[in-house]
């Protein structure tokens, strides 16, 4: 083993034999010992001894490099992708934030018109006017418009506000994105080119679906809304209806509250007449399934002529085993027209 005394930097180094060398400019070697400034060192074989026994000449470990972090000074290595390195040099690749989707999180830009930012602070403001407006859930509507096979309605729904629509020529178009309504479903719309519609849905998507307007107004917004309604139809033509019958839209929550029904002179075939309500607590007219949950309406059988000369009808409920229809008997001649209402 060799022991290497440099006194440029006064220190010892360990070599593969038992020489001892100085290094300057009277170098010394002497295989064995050597007393400097006294202190006599010893070697030979594998072993240095000290004369004095405290002292003591220990091999250091090799160093190892931790691992750097928030606590530690140490190491680190490049992922090669977003920090690289190369010639020495470390580069980090700048950050590109994606733009947001349904499955993607990153980043959004506001339109300035329904949605607007200032201070950081982002908003909602409904389209142009600048507020956004609360419609009322409860719609009146007419159903059907053949003249003496009138129907009207007034029913209670969840109104969806703030949709986008585009109108070209009698075709509107809405977004709304999985709405679920399916051809022939009614929409009551508001706030389009046109406000308060009751309008009947044709060529529905998965987000959006189309209905028929009048050539007039406005061709765009960002601000539309609508609520479902029901929709009605007698069982024949005139002369030969003995039922009419109202349908719900699948999937909705529309609430029947009042009902109107008018048949004019000699449209009707019977002196009784059958009325066929939904059967749902939520979208419906009542459960209608038996005596304990069925919803009794409160009726008017009136005659068409300016006095609206009441008539003594009567009505009940499981008409051929059905609990959600209500027949209307005793009624007047089939000469004479008559309105029939039905407040649930």
């Amino acid at each position: 083993m060799s022991i290497i005394l440099d006194n440029s930097t006064n220190t010892l180094k360990l070599g593969t034999d038992t020489s001892l060398t100085r290094k300057s400019a009277n170098a010394l070697s002497t295989p064995g010992s050597l007393d400097a400034a006294g202190l006599n060192i010893t070697g030979g074989g594998n072993g240095i001894t000290f004369p004095d026994s405290s002292v003591q000449l220990t091999a250091v470990s090799a160093y190892t490099l931790p691992t750097a972090s928030s606590s530690v000074l140490g190491g680190v290595k490049v992922d090669g992708t977003t920090v690289t390195i190369s010639s020495g040099i470390i580069s980090a690749t700048a950050y590109t934030l994606p733009t947001a989707s349904a499955s993607v999180l990153g980043g959004v830009k506001v339109d300035g018109t329904t949605i607007t930012i200032t201070g950081g602070v982002i908003s909602s403001v409904g389209g142009s006017s600048g507020t956004v407006t609360d419609y009322n859930n409860t719609s009146r509507y007419q159903m059907l418009t053949t003249s003496g096979q009138e129907a009207w309605c007034v029913s209670s729904a969840t109104v969806f506000a703030n949709l986008s629509w585009s109108r070209s020529g009698t075709t509107l178009t809405v977004t709304h994105n999985s709405h679920g309504r399916s051809v022939g479903d009614r929409v009551n719309l508001r706030n389009t080119n046109v406000d308060n519609q009751s309008l009947i849905v044709s060529n529905p998507t998965t987000n959006t679906y189309d209905v028929t307007v009048a050539n007039t107004g406005g061709t765009s917004g960002a601000a539309g809304a609508y609520s479902c309604g029901f929709t009605f139809a007698q069982n024949a033509g005139a002369g030969s209806i003995t039922s009419g019958t109202l349908t719900a839209p699948a999937g909705a929550d529309v609430q029947l509250l009042s009902l109107r029904i008018h048949l004019g002179a000699s449209t009707r075939s019977l002196l009784t007449y059958n009325v066929v309500v939904p059967a749902s607590v939520t979208n419906g007219a009542g459960g209608d399934t038996s005596n304990a949950d069925l919803w009794i309406p409160q009726i008017q059988v009136r005659q068409d002529a300016a006095s609206l000369s009441a008539v003594g009808a009567t009505l009940a409920s499981q008409v051929s085993g059905s609990w959600n229809t209500f027949q209307f008997a005793a009624l007047s001649s089939t000469s004479i027209g008559l309105f029939f209402t039905m407040n649930f």
